[in-house]
């Protein structure tokens, strides 16, 4: 049996924290907001080491779905799900369809989907308990196009920022290559780009080693590469006071959440001249996707041309931020203040 607990947090509609303990269930759902729709995001599987650091990062990442959605013009709210348990030896079908009945008790308020640690068989399961299962009648895995939306981004970035109409040549440092990464990095290899890829798993890069030219790094060491783009692809929080001066980049560019620690450290990386490309702009096609599977035949076309758009965002941010001298990403966040405000 499920028990809901609600938790009184500023700044969010609700955070609701659901225990099952027959079936091991513990798990977080962060609603930041509705204003815009029901509220989007992904179900992330993650052992963390204490529950605050899961309530941390639940609403980091609720938050960031809010801002996604609003910037992608989506009729859609930011939430986040979190299970918190090992997703290589802690997974059942109780434990699913647990997650199912908890998403199912908030009435439509939250459609839950991919991400890290959790899968579209993982959903189909929790689809049983739940009407509110993005990706599960459409295109499948949304991945492939968050990095595509994310190449795109970064062709129209290295435009703006080095002048230049093709990636060819270039070296670009990936850090994290596993399920949207890996996308990412074939994308460019095939554009001709020079890789340099890490993660903090072998199979990843094992899987790699037979499809891509690339060198492989320790994860640790991925972010002090001498190269012309960053691309943070794995968990968030990498852009913090260690790694950020120890950068050696023009443009940090990647699929990855909440890739700043704090949003103040913006400010640091244009201070050091180096182009960021917010990532709740540029890391938007995956939940373009997935809105367009929800209760519509879905339509890649259409995606495509959602995800056409992501490029033109981008360059309307960093005109701005050359323009005032804020942050890009101070930018992006006073588009998203200005949107909610008028909706």
């Amino acid at each position: 049996m499920n028990i809901y607990t609600d938790l009184n947090i500023d700044g969010y509609e609700r955070v609701i924290s659901c225990e099952n303990e027959k079936v091991g269930l513990k798990s977080l759902i962060a609603i930041h907001s509705t204003k815009l729709g029901p509220a989007l995001g992904g179900c992330r599987m993650w052992d963390y080491k204490t529950k605050e650091d899961a309530i941390t990062d639940v609403l980091r990442l609720s938050k960031g779905m809010t801002k996604k959605s609003a910037l992608a013009g989506l009729p859609l709210g930011g939430a986040k799900a979190i299970i918190w348990g090992n997703s290589k030896k802690d997974k059942t079908v109780g434990l699913f369809e647990a997650m199912g009945e908890f998403v199912e008790h908030l009435d439509g308020k939250y459609i839950i989907a991919e991400d890290v640690g959790t899968t579209l068989e993982d959903l189909r399961i929790m689809a049983r308990k739940t009407q509110y299962a993005g990706s599960t009648n459409g295109s499948g895995n949304p991945s492939p196009k968050t990095a595509f939306g994310v190449y795109k981004g970064i062709k129209a970035t290295v435009k703006y920022k080095l002048g230049l109409g093709s990636l060819r040549g270039l070296k670009v440092a990936i850090q994290g290559v596993g399920a949207v990464g890996k996308h990412l990095a074939f994308l460019l290899f095939v554009d001709g780009c020079d890789l340099i890829i890490s993660d903090i798993n072998d199979v990843p890069l094992k899987e790699l080693e037979y499809k891509i030219d690339a060198k492989i790094v320790p994860e640790d060491e991925i972010h002090k590469i001498d190269c012309d783009i960053f691309s943070p692809c794995a968990l968030g929080a990498t852009l913090n006071l260690e790694t950020i001066p120890q950068l050696q980049c023009s443009v940090v560019a990647g699929c990855a959440n909440n890739q700043l620690l704090v949003p103040e450290y913006g400010l640091l990386l244009k201070e050091r001249g180096i182009l960021y490309a917010p990532d709740y702009v540029i890391n938007a096609g995956g939940l373009m996707n997935v809105f367009c599977e929800i209760g519509q035949v879905y339509n890649e076309n259409k995606v495509l041309s959602l995800i056409e758009n992501i490029p033109s965002r981008l360059l309307d941010i960093y005109k701005r931020s050359d323009e005032t001298g804020f942050s890009t990403n101070s930018i992006t966040n006073f588009i998203v203040e200005e949107i909610l405000h008028n909706s």
